[in-house]
Order: structure tokens, then C-alpha cells, then sequence
């Protein structure tokens, strides 16, 4: 198998970016009106995780996110509002189109950037036998991550799927590799914090199947 080679960099968090301090009257939809929104649409470098921000209890509102992954996929997801906090999605957004609310919201609400979140899905060949997937995970600049693998069917849609992380590849900060032996489906990268940049080469072996 030739070398799988993929490149992830996240920029700073910013609170505000994808909708700026709000409240609503009712159910609703908040105003996508962040500093990297236009025209209704918000837009990130890369698909990462999206945060809610308030130093009310918001817990009882739930919130839908919906929008867009770096693959174009349609993405949705609810979460529970923060309760003086930041609460986080599980799915990684490129893009957000609409985040609607199911009651009032009566202190403001941000939803921002964080600098964290995961990577596309990045398929490997499970027809193989002696599967050996070698990872090699390079750094540039300062970022903590984790390399990903899940049993989950990765091509039945955008997720979420279950993901673990690879022995050896947990919260790293420099150069590493490892190998994984028991058949899995897919990587990622997971961008834990710090704007530096991951290069993740996966070389496979094994005898091809049918």
C-alpha cells in the first residue's frame, strides 16, 4: 500500500466566532453573526469542535448544531446548553449553517472556536491478512494530540463513531509512531490543543484479500 500522508493545523480558539453574545425570547434560532461568519454562515480553516458559552445555567436548553465537515457532509448534532461553562460538541464542524434552540435563552450565549477537534476519517484497507498498519505522527511547532482508530463503519455516514485512541499515540507533543496489528477501519487525528501543525503517515501491509 502506498503511504497515506495527511496534514492537520488548527488556529486559536476565539470566543464569538461563529455567533457573538445573544439571548433569545423563545425557541429559536440564534443570529450566526461571529467574526467568521457571512452571509449566515460560518466557516472555519478546518473542521474542529464547536463551543457554547455562558456564565448563565443554560443546561435545560438544548441546542442543535448544524453545518457542514471538510468533506461536505451534512453534520447535526444536540447538546445541552453550559452552565457557566463551555460545552463542547463531539462532531468536528467545518462549517455551521443554523444553531437552533429549543427554549428561551435568557443570558448570553456565545458559540466559538476552541482550538480542539478531530480530523476526517482516513480509511484503511480492512481485506488484508496480517493487517499492520504502521503510524508515523510528525510535529511542527507546539500542539498536543492523540491518533484515533475505530472499529465503526466509516463510509454509513459522518458519525459519530466510536474512537479510541492508539497505544502509544495518547496526548503526544513530539515525533512518534506505532503499530497497530488488530484490524480497525479508520484513523484521525485528534487536535488536543496548540496551533502546530500534525503530519500522519500510514503505511499498511498485509496480503491483499477479497
Amino acid at each position: 500500500m502506498r503511504p497515506v500522508i495527511f496534514t492537520r493545523q488548527l488556529v486559536a480558539g476565539v470566543v464569538g466566532a461563529i455567533a457573538a453574545a445573544q439571548t433569545t425570547a423563545g425557541a429559536g434560532n440564534l443570529v450566526i453573526n461571529g467574526t467568521l461568519a457571512s452571509g449566515g454562515v460560518a466557516t472555519m480553516a478546518a473542521q474542529q469542535f464547536v463551543g457554547l458559552t455562558s456564565v448563565g445555567n443554560l443546561s435545560a436548553v438544548n441546542f442543535t448544531i448544524t453545518g457542514t465537515d471538510d468533506q461536505g457532509r451534512a453534520i447535526s448534532q444536540t447538546i445541552a446548553g453550559p452552565n457557566a461553562n463551555t460545552v463542547l460538541t463531539t462532531l468536528s464542524y467545518r462549517t455551521v449553517t443554523q444553531i437552533a434552540v429549543s427554549a428561551a435563552v435568557g443570558t448570553n450565549v456565545t458559540a466559538d472556536t476552541v482550538g480542539s477537534g478531530a480530523s476526517q476519517e482516513l480509511p484503511v484497507d480492512v481485506y488484508v491478512t496480517n493487517f499492520n498498519v504502521s503510524l508515523f505522527a510528525e510535529v511542527t511547532g507546539v500542539v498536543n494530540y492523540t491518533i484515533q482508530f475505530t472499529g465503526d463503519d466509516v463510509f454509513s455516514g459522518p458519525g459519530p463513531f466510536n474512537w479510541l485512541p492508539v497505544t502509544g499515540l495518547l496526548a503526544q507533543v513530539a515525533n512518534q509512531n506505532a503499530q497497530q496489528t488488530q484490524i480497525v477501519k479508520a484513523f484521525r487525528i485528534l487536535t488536543n490543543s496548540g496551533q502546530g501543525s500534525v503530519k500522519l503517515i500510514m503505511i499498511q501491509g498485509g496480503i491483499g484479500g477479497t
